[in-house]
């Protein structure tokens, strides 16, 4: 198992180690016999493919937070310079208050 370096592998994080127990692996350069007997198709030889097993990184706790060395940016809005968005009626139930009973707002489908 080699285990990946997520600086080189775009932060991926794991390890991944040749797919030897599958049973369609080859190694490269080897003849891939045909899947498609019947159709009479003929075996891939020297094949450039490469079988590969990820195995996941161990569990951890993901912790979000700034870096240390992150200078935050000054405000761009001062107090009183913004204007607030319209509610739409949504009264802080996501989706404009949708109601799975059919329509929108009010009691629908709840007796009243």
């Amino acid at each position: 198992s080699l285990p990946l370096d997520p600086i080189l592998s775009y932060s991926m994080s794991g390890s991944i180690s040749p797919a030897t127990s599958d049973p369609s692996y080859v190694p490269l350069g080897h003849t891939y016999p045909s899947p498609l007997h019947e159709l009479e198709l003929p075996p891939i030889p020297s094949t450039q493919v490469s079988h590969a097993t990820y195995d996941f990184p161990p569990k951890s706790t993901h912790r979000c937070q700034l870096h240390p060395n992150c200078d935050m940016p000054k405000p761009v809005l001062q107090p009183g310079e913004y204007v607030s968005a319209p509610n739409f009626g949504g009264g802080g139930r996501g989706r404009g208050n949708y109601s799975n009973r059919g329509g929108y707002g009010g009691n629908q489908g709840r007796g009243g």
